[in-house]
């Protein structure tokens, strides 16, 4: 039995369960006397390697990943991830990681479920909607915060300055004689909408005829990226520049206009957005959009901190940096 079905039968959350096993402050007699009483009921047993960490550490938070099985973590996560455990460890938490492929997983097999009575915060990555992290969260009373713009529109997230960000790209581009883009995203997340929408912007900031902007969403990785390039090219309407929202999938548009003849940035140029260490050693070295790692993490961070302080949702934006180098004319 997990800590969660325990928490159902009792009629109280899996935090209050936790705080009962580990003898915690903030816990009624009348409660504690019916979690005490379920316990013994059910005959139930506290997972012991959960038990060891609360033990071992203060606190716990868990970076919950969804993604697809076929592929790997990009980057630009395991950036994040080494910020926020540099940055944990300083400050008295121990950082937990699992993957998942679907939703099967999370009910299943995850820590999220199994020991979430002993997570002080989760952090959310690709979030999806009617996410069942989110509801089981929700429920066991759990601090959570999304990385990105949430869907549930009651979560609290953090995430760059997606519109600011594409805008300036975008205005960049056309500053140097790109109005004709090819903007490529992922799926339609409300991440990639404020994307667009900052593109859409920049066009009408710089009175430049809205229907040279093309957007392209569905370009999940690197494959998705070359075959789509290949079909552009192939149809004779090559855009001035392709803009494209990830930098490892840049590798993809490279590999196409390469195997065409079609150099970079003389005849096409290319922009991506994450700022991967690799892309400085693209050839040629990639211009894109700099996330700020080190301030992200510490806005996760300050966020779990004070969330004794308050309850009302928080929207963090972290600003980012165009980092020019040699892939835009």
């Amino acid at each position: 039995m997990t800590i969660k079905e325990l928490a159902k039968i009792a009629g109280v959350s899996a935090k209050t369960v936790s705080r009962v096993i580990n003898n915690e402050e903030h816990v009624t007699p009348e409660t504690k006397e019916k979690v005490l009483k379920t316990i013994k009921e059910t005959n139930y047993k506290p997972n012991i390697y959960a038990q060891s960490l609360r033990k071992k550490v203060q606190k716990n938070i868990l970076v919950s990943i969804l993604k697809n099985k076929n592929l790997p973590v990009p980057q630009w996560i395991e950036i994040l991830i080494n910020e926020l455990v540099e940055r944990g460890n300083k400050m008295g938490y121990t950082l937990l990681m699992e993957t998942y492929s679907n939703a099967e997983d999370i009910e299943k097999i995850s820590m999220l479920n199994s020991s979430i009575g002993f997570l002080d915060g989760v952090v959310v990555f690709y979030e999806k909607k009617d996410d069942p992290r989110v509801a089981l969260l929700k429920a066991s009373d759990v601090p959570y915060i999304i990385f990105d713009k949430a869907y549930d529109e009651s979560s609290s997230y953090v995430t760059n300055d997606d519109y600011a960000a594409m805008m300036e790209g975008t205005e960049y581009l056309l500053a140097r004689g790109c109005d004709i883009v090819e903007l490529l995203l992922g799926n339609k997340s409300p991440t990639n909408l404020e994307r667009e929408k900052g593109a859409v912007k920049a066009y009408e900031n710089k009175n430049t005829e809205l229907k040279k902007l093309k957007v392209k969403y569905g370009i999940a990785h690197i494959r998705d990226a070359y075959e789509y390039t290949k079909k552009r090219i192939k149809s004779k309407n090559v855009p001035k520049a392709f803009f494209v929202s990830g930098d490892e999938k840049v590798l993809g548009v490279y590999k196409a206009l390469q195997e065409e003849g079609i150099n970079v940035p003389e005849d096409v140029s290319v922009m991506g957005f994450d700022n991967i260490p690799t892309s400085e050693f693209y050839h040629p070295s990639l211009t894109t959009i700099e996330q700020n790692y080190f301030k992200m993490s510490e806005a996760i961070f300050d966020y779990f901190s004070n969330i004794q302080n308050t309850l009302k949702k928080e929207e963090i934006r972290v600003k980012t940096r165009l980092v020019i180098r040699s892939s835009v004319k």
